[in-house]
């Protein structure tokens, strides 16, 4: 498997059942980081790469990891079959994430190998968004509980910075400053209660300083346990000078290959299975 700068994934890697760790990281500068930590679990090392993806520089940092404890490893192992993970923050950065996991088994008796996993960071995600072109409108993402997983505005990040500037925290769509995620948040919570009444489409439409917006409310899930929502708020003054419905589907369309492109993870992912399944087996051979 490769990952480069066109990745729609942001790491991936393999935890092992004692504990060890291996992964390839693609930096914000483009550049790669390869990650590891001893089975039984250790000290976190990173190693800067050469031009041929070969380790360079090694520095060892004052983390302590252990593949065990991690999210993606405990979303497969409760699963036993591929599953998302909550948003959680990166142990080393503390950027916010979301992976996609899987279990790895030997074919022939089904002895449990380890954990791959890719991993997107809420910030590509929001960029992807950003990408979309609605002029004064706003795509948004967020869990079924109203927390923001990304959203397309440039001035309105899906979390919040710590006051050491580099951890993030989540936020809620309803404390946005942004008044189309929060108005269009609250217009939801106010009318079904919850998120997780949304079982399809809807459309619906509120005011912001007597300017009337248009909103397209979609329910995004898959059998791994993605469970969000997607909406997109137009202002009424753009979306009638556009091509009315057409705009929107559009929109949605774009929106939901997010989906298809992140799904991508769970095939990609396997194609990490089958090296670990040589080394396994050759291992029992040279054995």
């Amino acid at each position: 498997m490769q990952l480069n700068s066109l990745s729609p994934i942001t790491i991936i890697g393999f935890g092992t059942p004692t504990g060890g760790h291996r992964a390839v990281e693609l930096l914000k500068d483009g550049t790669f980081s390869i990650r590891t930590a001893p089975n039984g679990g250790g000290k976190y090392k990173t190693f800067t790469t050469n031009p041929d993806g070969s380790p360079a520089q090694v520095t060892e940092t004052s983390v302590n990891f252990d593949s065990r404890q991690r999210p993606w490893f405990k979303a497969a192992v409760k699963s036993q079959r591929a599953a998302w993970t909550n948003v959680y923050p990166h142990i080393y950065t503390g950027e916010l994430l979301v992976a996609l996991a899987e279990p790895v088994y030997v074919p022939k008796n089904g002895n449990f190998l380890g954990v791959t996993y890719g991993i997107r960071s809420l910030e590509e995600i929001s960029r992807f968004l950003r990408a979309i072109d609605i002029k004064t409108g706003t795509v948004f993402i967020m869990e079924r509980d109203q927390t923001l997983v990304a959203t397309s505005s440039i001035t309105q990040k899906p979390y919040q910075l710590l006051q050491n500037e580099k951890e993030q925290k989540l936020l809620k769509a309803t404390d946005s400053q942004n008044l189309q995620i929060s108005g269009a948040a609250k217009y939801l919570r106010n009318r079904s209660g919850s998120s997780e009444n949304i079982r399809q489409a809807e459309q619906f439409e509120f005011e912001i300083n007597g300017d009337r917006q248009s909103v397209q409310v979609t329910p995004i899930s898959d059998l791994n346990g993605l469970n969000w929502t997607i909406v997109v708020v137009i202002p009424e003054s753009e979306f009638m000078a556009a091509i009315h419905a057409n705009k929107v589907w559009t929109i949605l369309l774009i929106g939901i290959t997010l989906l298809v492109a992140t799904g991508i993870s769970i095939i990609t992912t396997r194609w990490i299975t089958k090296p670990i399944l040589r080394l396994s087996q050759a291992s029992k051979a040279i054995a």
